[in-house]
């Protein structure tokens, strides 16, 4: 078992010098190398490793062919699975039904990538917070997944420093993540790239899981610095106001809940504090962009970003669409048919744009039984990734872009640490 240990540490070692290397020396390469790194590397992992190396590759998404390893290697977790239920598929099937019936009406062209992506990445939302493997470590889960959400980040700064100097994006506004508005942007290269609010997304699903990972030290010391140091820099470059409301709740949550080692975990705090407060000084135009979210822009803030019209006039597609309001109009293409400028900006409407109030309702009863089976009192710290990925996505997306399902993924595995935890002090 420990080799199967070693060889997921090498693959991450070298799928990420792989992507580093295609991204920052401009090389073009078959991404079929990446697609046959990825499933030889799964086929020689048991099961749950193949769980940690998705986890670890669900923020890379934006960046690899997502459409060609993970159905890979979601045929290899069904070979796997020694405790396979088909209650993990429940959901996935019923939401998949629901998608597929609305593309008999459809008058466009329908992609079958498309298709194929977004089941993917239902099918893991289904089957991986269904998962209770006795063995499964979920604390890895939390860690492969900050890894691979640092890297992400790790990269888009790098990339953007490429373009220009960090002094100058920052003194211009533009958020880390907008790297088109610097001119000279390849988007059509397949390479690590995510807007801003994603960017903000990971970062604060990355803070909440190390968090998390510490009050249950679950995690080195040392290893959750350098991580949240990662994070948190990004998430803050990324001038996200959802961010940083959630960002001062996350640390408040950690403080207010640790009681075991309430010294350790001020000083981790307050170390992290210090090191910002350094750095900021030493660069008060970072601090200066970043306020200015907050202070200017009077229109701006009056709407939320634009939000409110996006949610009023997705509003208005369902009152005058009553079919809709009841069914939705799939996931995949439901731009097409809504036909609204912008994609929604809240979760909860894209989904009932998606499938209706009979989809939203199911999608609220398959929430709400998943959490109360792992919640408990005694552990409300294994709640905070959950909670902070659920109310950021509730000012940008979950279903389309797919990925976005990711930390949610994940999110559970700090529930079910939570449990295990608590059982296992009872014991």
């Amino acid at each position: 078992m420990k080799i199967k240990g070693l060889i997921l540490t090498a693959f991450i070692v070298l799928f990420t010098a792989i992507i580093y290397y295609r991204d920052f020396a401009v090389v073009d390469f078959s991404k079929m190398y990446l697609v046959v790194f990825a499933f030889a590397t799964a086929a020689v992992l048991d099961y749950k490793r193949i769980i940690y190396m998705l986890c670890f590759l669900f923020p890379l998404s934006c960046g690899i062919p997502g459409n060609y390893i993970y159905p890979l290697l979601i045929v290899l977790l069904l070979i796997k699975d020694k405790e396979y239920s088909f209650n993990k598929l429940i959901f996935f099937v019923v939401v998949l039904i629901l998608e597929l019936l609305h593309y008999g009406f459809y008058t466009f062209e329908i992609q079958l990538a498309e298709i194929v992506g977004y089941a993917s990445f239902l099918f893991m939302l289904s089957y991986i917070i269904a998962d209770k493997s006795k063995d499964m470590d979920h604390a890895k889960c939390l860690t492969y997944f900050c890894i691979g959400s640092c890297i992400l980040i790790l990269a888009i700064i790098i990339n953007t420093n490429l373009l220009t100097s960090q002094m100058t994006y920052v003194d211009e506004g533009i958020r880390l993540g907008n790297s088109k508005d610097l001119g000279d942007f390849q988007a059509e290269r397949m390479m690590l790239s995510a807007n801003a609010n994603t960017i903000g997304y990971y970062s604060i699903a990355a803070v909440a899981c190390l968090l998390t990972l510490q009050y249950y030290r679950k995690i080195n010391s040392v290893l959750f610095l350098v991580l949240f140091a990662v994070a948190f820099y990004g998430g803050f470059l990324s001038i996200s106001r959802t961010w940083a409301l959630l960002m001062v709740f996350s640390i408040f949550a950690y403080l207010l809940l640790q009681q075991k080692d309430r010294v350790k975990g001020l000083l981790l705090v307050g170390i992290l504090v210090i090191g910002a407060i350094i750095f900021v000084s030493q660069n008060p135009l970072i601090l200066d962009s970043f306020t200015r979210r907050f202070t200017q822009d009077a229109a701006n803030l009056a709407t939320a970003g634009n939000r409110t019209v996006l949610f009023q006039a997705y509003n208005d597609f369902l009152a005058d669409n009553p079919i809709a309001l009841i069914f939705g109009t799939g996931a995949v293409y439901y731009g097409e048919v809504t036909q609204v400028s912008e994609s929604t900006h809240n979760a909860l409407q894209q989904i009932l744009v998606s499938y209706g109030v009979i989809g939203l309702g199911i999608f609220i009863f398959a929430f709400f039984k998943s959490v109360t089976k792992y919640f408990d009192r005694k552990n409300l710290m294994a709640m905070l990734p959950l909670c902070m990925t659920i109310l950021f996505v509730q000012s940008i997306q979950i279903l389309n872009p797919y990925f976005l399902m990711c930390p949610v993924i994940v999110a559970f595995s700090a529930l079910k640490m939570g449990a295990v935890q608590n059982k296992m002090l009872c014991k």
